[in-house]
């Protein structure tokens, strides 16, 4: 029963808002795009052409939602749009989200993540409008100063090793920074932001990354090369956070609150990758022979473990797929997407199928 009436707040709520998500055809904006669909939102996104964003690709998703190919560094194009659109909810999802892409061109990493934040948010800086405007920004769990092995909670230090880490540490400060100096003082502004562990799912195909990777050896005996094996990740699904982000949008936005950060992580342990490909094996997705483990060329964080109890005791969520359901989830869908690709509305069937499933 309890299920059922955070469903039916989440489609009353988001029925007939407009909502800006930015980065709509990357791995998290599309599925976030369709969920909001579903609930009856009125649905804009922006992005920029990659090769990687093959979901987008198979679905059409300018078919389904108000989709615009823009670039966030493109800021009087971005202000005329917004202002075009007038949002009620934006969720900022553009940025460059890959440790090896940030890695091979740190100019590009900033340029995107910590400029492309700060001109977005210029945006809104001297907004006069007495209308009420929610802004979520996505960071990252990696935006934590690394420490041996400890859970990390919203107050702790930021900071970063890597280049991709550094730039998610900045984005936090950077949003921090305009609330202090130019939303603090405008009541209509509810700003926030979500940091969430590594999200999976199916549809994600970038590069270096583990079940992209691995999704392209499915059916097939080509060698998958596995780096960081014995690293540990909170992995969750991607329908798990995407309602962690709805849900907290709700709360804040009922609750009146200006400024906040949120960890998204499940409720089961950080497992590593070595996990995962034990159970991909175990459930005949992959052959044990396929796998090469490797030593990593980038310096990254060995364990990574947030502490999600402000989220759960304040807004009660959960993870509803356990780590299990997640990862075969995860690599069914792919096998899904594999067999549909070339049929935009059977794939849409399955993707709506599946957001029924998870929030009914």
């Amino acid at each position: 029963m309890e299920k059922k009436s955070k469903t039916f707040l989440l489609k009353k709520y988001y029925k007939k808002k407009r909502v800006l998500v930015t980065g709509a055809n990357g791995f998290k904006g599309i599925w976030l795009s369709l969920i909001l669909k579903t609930f009856g939102a009125e649905v804009y996104g922006i992005g920029i052409f990659n090769k990687s964003y093959l979901l987008s690709k198979y679905l059409k998703l300018e078919n389904i939602i108000n989709y615009k190919n823009l670039n966030i560094n493109n800021q009087l194009h971005l202000k005329r749009y917004v202002n075009k659109i007038k949002p009620d909810i934006i969720f900022h999802l553009a940025s460059e989200s890959l440790v090896s892409s940030c890695h091979e061109n740190p100019i590009n990493a900033f340029n995107t993540n910590v400029l492309g934040l700060v001109k977005f948010l210029e945006i809104f800086k001297s907004l006069k409008s007495k209308k009420k405007l929610i802004l979520n920004i996505v960071t990252s769990d990696k935006c934590y100063l690394p420490q041996s092995k400890k859970k990390y909670q919203e107050h702790d230090s930021l900071g970063g090793y890597d280049i991709y880490s550094a730039s998610k540490s900045c984005q936090e400060i950077v949003v921090k920074s305009y609330f202090e100096s130019f939303f603090k003082k405008n009541k209509n502004i509810f700003l926030t932001t979500f940091r969430a562990g590594n999200v999976i799912g199916g549809g994600d195909y970038a590069l270096n990354r583990l079940f992209p990777d691995i999704s392209r050896v499915l059916n097939n005996k080509k060698i998958i090369k596995i780096r960081n094996h014995r690293s540990t990740r909170p992995w969750q699904h991607v329908l798990d956070c995407l309602n962690g982000y709805l849900q907290t949008t709700i709360y804040c936005d009922l609750n009146r609150i200006a400024f906040s950060n949120w960890n998204f992580s499940p409720s089961y342990k950080s497992m590593s990758v070595k996990n995962i490909i034990s159970l991909l094996i175990k459930n005949k997705s992959i052959n044990r022979k396929q796998v090469v483990f490797i030593n990593n060329f980038i310096k990254e964080s060995l364990h990574l473990n947030l502490n999600n109890k402000k989220v759960t005791k304040l807004i009660k969520w959960k993870n509803k797929f356990n780590f299990k359901q997640t990862v075969i989830e995860t690599i069914n869908f792919y096998i899904e997407i594999n067999k549909n690709k070339k049929n935009p509305i059977l794939l849409m069937k399955s993707v709506e199928k599946k957001i029924s499933n998870f929030f009914n």
